[in-house]
């Protein structure tokens, strides 16, 4: 309900007369509605706070992953540079608030994703964990990078934290796909079976409950 209304705040009133942070959960709800429309109107409101607030390592950690989730939705004219762009962002993240959870989540997934280092993948999300044991996005990244690593068990035991963290979550497709392939490393493929099942289909709050949508998976 929160959430919800946000969004309507966010999509009636002009940036400058929002709240930042009214203005930062609309951006983040809109960037998550997986439409183009809603993307980049969640840009605008991003950098808009990032001009707005530059002590602030929140917008710039969101903004950074607005960057990633383009390349994640094939959105992108320049995945290169759109890896790069949230690279920076995701830096300058960490140089204002270096135990921001987020921002060294995202940085870890750079690592894994864009350089395959998963040494140092493995060390930023334990070091996110760290500092924020509720941080669902690092449980997942770290489950991921685990189960390449044949990690299985710790691999099963990073996703089911994850969406124990973020039952509603509107990217919950996503956190499935994770897990799925978590059980599959372990060999759990009934489990595995349900986890990629289930990421065919997720929800998205309303105002009155939920709608549930068929993923691109």
């Amino acid at each position: 309900a929160l959430i919800g209304a946000e969004l309507r705040r966010f999509a009636a009133l002009p940036l400058p007369n929002l709240q930042g942070y009214s203005a930062l959960i609309g951006c983040i709800g809109s960037m998550h509605k997986m439409s183009r429309h809603h993307s980049g109107r969640a840009k605008a409101g991003l950098e808009h706070l990032v001009d707005r607030f530059p002590r602030a390592a929140d917008p710039l950690a969101w903004l950074g992953k607005w960057h990633l989730l383009q390349n994640a939705q094939g959105w992108s004219a320049d995945p290169e540079r759109d890896v790069a762009r949230a690279d920076d962002l995701i830096s300058r993240a960490l140089d204002l608030s270096p135990d921001h959870a987020l921002a060294l989540t995202l940085d870890g997934q750079v690592a894994a994703s864009a350089r395959g280092d998963d040494a140092l993948a493995l060390t930023r999300m334990e070091t996110a964990i760290a500092q924020d044991p509720n941080e669902p996005l690092a449980w997942l990244y770290l489950s991921n990078v685990l189960a390449n690593a044949g990690r299985s068990g710790e691999a099963v035991r990073a996703s089911t934290r994850a969406l124990e963290l973020s039952p509603i979550d509107p990217t919950r497709f996503l956190y499935e796909i994770f897990a799925a392939y978590a059980d599959l490393v372990a060999g759990r493929h009934d489990r595995a079976l349900e986890h990629a099942r289930a990421s065919t289909v997720f929800t998205t709050p309303t105002i009155n409950g939920y709608k549930r949508y068929r993923s691109y998976s």
